[in-house]
């Protein structure tokens, strides 16, 4: 369960970050939210160097409509 917004939160995810939603705008058909991180949880292993530990998660991205991707590796641009 979540400790600090009432949406439920998924127990088996390695990270949960809870979010208010602080404002939204409407963009064509979408809607745009902006929201405010109230609270963390990882599971042990799921941060490396107070980052996430892209090695042992992954990564899940959005693409459009059902499309996703998933990868291990983080590239850096400084």
């Amino acid at each position: 369960p979540s400790k600090v917004v009432t949406s439920p939160s998924v127990a088996e995810a390695p990270i949960n970050i809870e979010c208010t939603t602080q404002d939204s705008f409407e963009t064509g058909d979408h809607v745009f939210v902006v929201g405010k991180v109230v609270h963390v949880e990882c599971s042990e292993g799921a941060l490396k160097k107070g980052r996430i530990n892209i090695e042992e998660l992954g990564t899940v991205g959005h693409i459009t409509s059902g499309e996703f991707t998933i990868s291990s590796e983080a590239v850096i641009i400084e």
